[in-house]
C-alpha cells in the first residue's frame, strides 16, 4: 500500500531520512531535500548541485554526506533543509559509489576501497 508518493525530476539512487525530511541523491540533479512530515503528501524543501552525479547519500545531524561518481564525496550543511550549502568534499581514488556514516564517522565506498574519513 502506497502512503504518498515525489517523483524526483532524476533518478533516485539513494535515499536517507532524518527528522521529517528524505535526502534523495538525485543521479543528475544532484541532492533534492524532501519534506515528508504529512507522508500522504511529500513536498520539495530544497535543492543543492553537487556538480557530479549523486549516487549515495547518508545524513548525521547537520550534514548529508553525497557520493558523486567521480566527484568523490560532498558533505553538505543541512541545518536549513530549504537552502543546503557545501561544506567541502573528498575526492576519492576511484568513483565514489555509497556512503555511511556512523555517529560522526563517515564512510564511503568506491569501485577500489572502503574509506573511512
Amino acid at each position: 500500500m502506497s502512503v504518498g508518493i515525489y517523483d524526483t525530476p532524476g533518478y533516485a539512487y539513494g535515499v536517507a531520512v532524518s527528522g521529517g525530511y528524505a535526502y534523495v541523491a538525485d543521479h543528475f540533479q544532484g541532492l533534492r531535500v524532501v519534506n515528508v512530515t504529512n507522508p500522504a503528501a511529500p513536498v520539495s524543501a530544497g535543492t543543492y548541485n553537487t556538480l557530479d552525479n549523486a549516487v549515495g547519500i547518508a545524513v548525521s545531524g547537520n550534514y548529508a554526506y553525497v557520493a558523486i561518481g567521480n566527484g568523490g564525496v560532498r558533505v553538505v550543511n543541512v541545518t536549513n533543509p530549504a537552502a543546503p550549502f557545501g561544506m567541502g568534499f573528498f575526492d576519492t581514488p576511484g568513483e565514489a559509489r555509497g556512503v555511511a556514516v556512523s555517529g560522526i564517522m563517515p564512510t564511503l565506498r568506491t569501485k577500489q576501497a572502503v574509506f573511512t574519513l
